[in-house]
C-alpha cells in the first residue's frame, strides 16, 4: 500500500504489523489523571502509530497533504482526548527543531490581528507589570504586544525551534530578555516571580502538559495571570468535519474543549477567571480553501487573493487563569 503525501511526494507504507516497540514511540497514559482506560474516539486512515518515523517525518510539516494522525481516545475518568500512543521526546526533538516558523504562508499582518485579539484578552485581566514568559513564541507574534508595554520587566521566551529566534529577538530588542530551547525545564526563572504567562497553542503540543503546568505555576506570582489559546475539540467544526477537522494532525498529542481545560488547570494549581471564544482573521481563499480540504476533495486551489479578509470564530478558545487562592473573579465563559 502506497500513501500519497502530497507535492509528488509518496511514501510506501510498512508490510511489518504495527509494534508500539518502534524507537520512536511511547505508549501514554492520561496526560491529566494518569489513568490508562480509554474510550476510542477518533483515527486517520492510516493511523499514524502504524508508520515508521522516515513517513512520520515526511508528513510533519504541510496542511494539504494526506491526511494521517496519531488515534485520539477519550480517558473514562477525567474525559481528557488523547493519543496513548505517541513520539517520544527524541523523536519530537528532531521534527520540532527544523520546523519553519507557524505563519502557514499567511502574510504576518492577518496572524498579527489574530494575535492582538488575544493580548487584549489578556489586558481586560492583567496590569502587564513584571517579567513575561511565554512558552513557543515563534516568531514573536504575540510577543511585539507584550514588548509594547512599558511596565512588563523582563521577557523570557521559551523556544525550542532555533530558525525562528532571529525574528524573535528583533521583537524584543529593546528589552531585557532571553530565548531558550527548553520546553519542560524552567529551573533559569525564580519560583513566584513571573506576573505574566503566556501559553498560545502550545498545550495541545505537549504530551507531558501535567508535569510542565506544574512547573509553571510554581514560577506565577501570587497575583500572576496565564493566558492559554487552544483548540476545541468541542467545536461545531469539529463535529461537522470529522476526521478531517484540521487539529486533528500530528503535532497534537491532546486536545481541550472548555470543561477539560478547568479541570485539567485545577489539577495544576490553577483556576479559571474567564473563558472566550477567540476570533482569527484569514483571507477569504484561505478558508475556502480549507473549507475544500477538509470536506474530502482531493484538488485544492492555488488562489492567492488576499483582498478580503474576515474574522471568524472558528473554535478557539482563549482563557486566563489565576493561581488557586489567589482571589480571583468568578468564572465566565462568555461567547
Amino acid at each position: 500500500m502506497e500513501l500519497n503525501l502530497g507535492d509528488g511526494l509518496r511514501f510506501q507504507l510498512p508490510r511489518i504489523p504495527y509494534k508500539v516497540t518502534q524507537s520512536h514511540l511511547r505508549v501514554c497514559t492520561c496526560p491529566h489523571c494518569g489513568a490508562s482506560k480509554v474510550i476510542p474516539r477518533v483515527s486517520s486512515r492510516p493511523p499514524a502509530e502504524t508508520l515508521d518515523f522516515e513517513a512520520i517525518k515526511a508528513g510533519w510539516m504541510g496542511f494539504f497533504r494526506s491526511k494521517f494522525f496519531f488515534s485520539y481516545k477519550r480517558c473514562k475518568r477525567c474525559k481528557l482526548l488523547y493519543a496513548p500512543v505517541y513520539l517520544t521526546d527524541e523523536a519530537l526533538s528532531e521534527l520540532y527543531s527544523g520546523m519553519p516558523d507557524n505563519t502557514a504562508g499567511l502574510s504576518p499582518d492577518y496572524l498579527s490581528r489574530t494575535q492582538e485579539g488575544y493580548f487584549n484578552f489578556l489586558r481586560e485581566h492583567c496590569s502587564m507589570e513584571g517579567d513575561f514568559f511565554e512558552l513557543g513564541p515563534d516568531v514573536g507574534l504575540f510577543t511585539q504586544f507584550a514588548a509594547a508595554s512599558p511596565r512588563l520587566g523582563k521577557f523570557w521566551l521559551y523556544e525550542p525551534n532555533r530558525n525562528v529566534h532571529a525574528k524573535l529577538s528583533e521583537c524584543v530588542s529593546a528589552r531585557t530578555f532571553e530565548i531558550r530551547t527548553e520546553m519542560k525545564d524552567f529551573s533559569a526563572i525564580p519560583d513566584g516571580s513571573l506576573a505574566v504567562c503566556v501559553l498560545i497553542h502550545v498545550l495541545d503540543h505537549l504530551p507531558d502538559v501535567g508535569p510542565v503546568m506544574r512547573e509553571l505555576r510554581k514560577k506565577l506570582r501570587a497575583d500572576g495571570k496565564m493566558l492559554i489559546v487552544t483548540h476545541d475539540e468541542h467545536s461545531w467544526a469539529s463535529l461537522v468535519f470529522g476526521r478531517r477537522w484540521p487539529p486533528f494532525c500530528l503535532q497534537h498529542p491532546l486536545l481541550f474543549s472548555r470543561k477539560t481545560t478547568a479541570t485539567f488547570l485545577a489539577s495544576a494549581g490553577l483556576e479559571v477567571v474567564e473563558t472566550r471564544k477567540s476570533v482569527n482573521y484569514f483571507p477569504i481563499t484561505y478558508i475556502i480553501k480549507h473549507v475544500l480540504y477538509a470536506s474530502g476533495l482531493k484538488w485544492v486551489s492555488n488562489w492567492n487573493w488576499n483582498a478580503l479578509v474576515i474574522p471568524m470564530k472558528l473554535g478557539n478558545i482563549m482563557t486566563v487563569a489565576v493561581p488557586n487562592g489567589s482571589g480571583g473573579a468568578p468564572v465566565r465563559t462568555g461567547q
